[in-house]
C-alpha cells in the first residue's frame, strides 16, 4: 500500500515538473509578436526554460543522436558582437527535446512555407504544437475555415469564392443575396482585407484594384450580417477559458480591437458554447480563438461563426476577464498526458 502511495506521489511530481517552451515566431514592425514575447515573460516568470525562435534567418540542427538545438539570428549587429565572434548567430543556441519542451507556432501570415514545413518537421520528431501545422493552415484561410465548419453542421454567413478578375458578376449570382454585401481576402487578419461592399459597382471596382494589386490574391464575397457586436472566445482543449463582447465600430461595420473597438464581458448562452468548442474541435485546435456574430434569440438560435484564430491575442481579454491567459495555458499543460504528439507520417485525415 505504502509502496502505491509512493507510486501516486511520483506519477504526480512527474505531472508537476517544469518543461521547456519555445516559441515560434516572426517580429516584424508590421506584426509585432507581441503575445510571443509575453508567453516568453511568463514562462521564465513561472521557472521554465524558455525561449523565442525568430522565423527570419533562424535555423535548427539535429546531431547524431536525434538532439535538436534552435539557433536565433541575430539581427542587431552589435548585440551581434556582444553575443559571439562567429557571423550573427548565436553560438550556444536552445537544445529542444520531444518529451520536455511545448513548443507555441504563433504563424505569421506570411512566409507560410518556412514555418509550415518547419512546424511539419517537429511534428514528425513527436513534439507538441500548439498549435499544429493543420490547425494553422486551415485557419490562415478563412474559405479554407468555412468547409471546415460547414462540414461540422455550424451556422456562418453564406460565402461564395471569387476566383479571378472577371468572376464578380458570377459570384453574385451564386450567393443570391441584396446588397450590402462583404468582400475579404481569404488570408488577413486585425480587420484588415474586409471590406463593405455596397453595389454592383463597387463591388467590380473593389475586385478590379485587388487584383492589380496582387494577381493571385484570393477573394471571398460573403453575407454581411447586421450587428451590434460581435464574440471573441478563447477556447483551450475544448474548454472555454474566456469570452469578451467586442462592440461595432461607430461609422464602421468592423469590431476589431486592433481597429479601436473597446470590449466587455459577455455570459455565453449554452449553444453558443457548444459551437465554440466545436469550431475549435473541427479545426484541430487546442489553442484557439472563436468570433461569431450572435444570433437574435441567443438561448434558441445558433449564432454565426465568422472565423478560428490559431494564434489569438491575450491583450485586453485578459484585462477585461481580469486573468491571465497564458499561465492558464502553462498551467494547463503541466500535465503531459494532454501534448499532443502525433505519429510519424500521420494523415490528418485519419
Amino acid at each position: 500500500m505504502v509502496k502505491m502511495e509512493k507510486f501516486a506521489e511520483f506519477i504526480t511530481e512527474e505531472k508537476d515538473e517544469p518543461y521547456n517552451v519555445l516559441i515560434i515566431q516572426n517580429d516584424t514592425e508590421d506584426d509585432p509578436a507581441k503575445t510571443g514575447f509575453e508567453i516568453l515573460k511568463v514562462a521564465k516568470n513561472k521557472g521554465f526554460s524558455a525561449s523565442t525562435f525568430e522565423l527570419d534567418g533562424g535555423y535548427m540542427i539535429t546531431n547524431g543522436k536525434g538532439k535538436k538545438t534552435a539557433f536565433n539570428y541575430i539581427k542587431d549587429a552589435k548585440k551581434a558582437a556582444e553575443k559571439q565572434n562567429q557571423g550573427d548567430y548565436e553560438k550556444k543556441g536552445f537544445p529542444i527535446d520531444a518529451e520536455n519542451t511545448l513548443i507555441f507556432v504563433r504563424a505569421p501570415i506570411g512566409n507560410r512555407r518556412a514555418w509550415g514545413d518547419m512546424c511539419t518537421q517537429l511534428e514528425r520528431s513527436g513534439f507538441c504544437l500548439i498549435n499544429t501545422r493543420h490547425c494553422h493552415e486551415v485557419c490562415a484561410d478563412k474559405y479554407y475555415t468555412s468547409l471546415f465548419l460547414a462540414e461540422a453542421g455550424l451556422n456562418q454567413p453564406k460565402s461564395v469564392i471569387l476566383s479571378h478578375v472577371g468572376g464578380s458578376q458570377k459570384a453574385l449570382e451564386l450567393l443570391d443575396l441584396k446588397f450590402p454585401l462583404i468582400l475579404k481576402t481569404q488570408i488577413g487578419s486585425f480587420g484588415i482585407g474586409v471590406l463593405f461592399i455596397e453595389s454592383e459597382r463597387n463591388l467590380t471596382a473593389s475586385v478590379q484594384l485587388l487584383y492589380k494589386l496582387d494577381e493571385n490574391i484570393g477573394l471571398i464575397l460573403q453575407e454581411y450580417i447586421p450587428t451590434k457586436y460581435d464574440v471573441r472566445v478563447h477556447v483551450l482543449h475544448n474548454e472555454i477559458i474566456a469570452s469578451i463582447k467586442r462592440p461595432v465600430i461607430e461609422g464602421d461595420f468592423r469590431s476589431n480591437i486592433s481597429q479601436g473597438s473597446e470590449p466587455s464581458l459577455i455570459k455565453l448562452t449554452d449553444i453558443e458554447k457548444e459551437d465554440c468548442i466545436k469550431a475549435a474541435m473541427v479545426v484541430d485546435g487546442l489553442w484557439v480563438g472563436v468570433d461569431f456574430i450572435p444570433a437574435k434569440d441567443r438561448e434558441k438560435e445558433h449564432p454565426y461563426i465568422i472565423e478560428v484564430n490559431s494564434s489569438p491575442g491575450t491583450g485586453q481579454i485578459n484585462e477585461t476577464n481580469n486573468i491571465d491567459i497564458i499561465n492558464l495555458v502553462l498551467d494547463h499543460y503541466m500535465d503531459r498526458s494532454k501534448w499532443l504528439k502525433p505519429k510519424p507520417f500521420q494523415s490528418i485525415y485519419t
